[in-house]
């Protein structure tokens, strides 16, 4: 019975885990809602990072939404820019935008985000101005 229990509760654990939304899915989450919010609403979504609160938050004057922040921080970054500073053995990108807009057309203002994870590890995702979809490009 003990060994029954033990595997029940391993295997729960285990769902569960498997189940935490990653940066990345909470990111991708918020993009759609904000894009949905400024296509249905026919009006400019802002979305911005609450750095105090961890909240990743967007809206228009009106109505607004936020989700908790699972990692460190959010940076949104122009396209355009580089400023790079070597941090820990690795390149950070700085220089950021304080806030981003999606606007009532499905597009969104040219940018990429910065996410860092609860241990301190950057990366980088690229969105298609068109489409608010990520940008996939081939390593050499």
């Amino acid at each position: 019975m003990t060994l029954l229990v033990s595997l029940f509760i391993a295997g729960v654990s285990d769902f569960f885990r498997a189940q935490e939304k990653t940066m990345k899915d909470v990111f991708w989450e918020s993009v759609q809602a904000a894009r949905l919010q400024a296509v249905e609403g026919d009006r400019t979504v802002k979305m911005r990072y609450d750095e105090k609160k961890k909240l990743l938050h967007w809206g228009t004057g009106e109505t607004a939404a936020s989700v908790a922040w699972p990692g460190k921080s959010v940076e949104f970054l122009p396209v355009d820019q580089r400023e790079t500073v070597l941090i820990g053995g690795q390149l950070i990108e700085r220089g950021g935008m304080l806030a981003v807009h999606f606007f009532a057309d499905g597009t969104v203002e040219n940018f990429k985000v910065q996410l860092v994870d609860n241990e301190g590890h950057p990366s980088q995702l690229e969105i298609d101005q068109w489409t608010c979809a990520a940008i996939t490009r081939k390593t050499p």
